[in-house]
């Protein structure tokens, strides 16, 4: 399920770049704000953000996909597979 993305390094997110490197975002979940940390790898048109703990160290957690909404304004992150 995609979630919207809020927040980028506390902004409002631009480009798909905004999330590669060490990355900070937030979604709502089920009402609720869920910050994601960690580095993210741009391939193929679409960013993998491997979350980690909340000070962004240790075993992923879960890789999330973040990518472009068909609209073209919003980014959406999903569980990826």
């Amino acid at each position: 399920m995609p979630y919207r993305v809020r927040q980028v390094h506390g902004r409002v997110p631009r480009e798909l770049t905004d999330f590669a490197g060490q990355a900070l975002f937030v979604l709502t979940v089920d009402g609720e704000d869920y910050e994601v940390r960690g580095p993210g790898i741009e391939i193929e048109g679409v960013v993998r953000v491997f979350e980690k703990d909340d000070l962004g160290h240790g075993k992923d957690i879960r890789v999330w996909t973040v990518r472009r909404h068909a609209d073209g304004d919003d980014f959406t992150a999903e569980h990826a597979p």
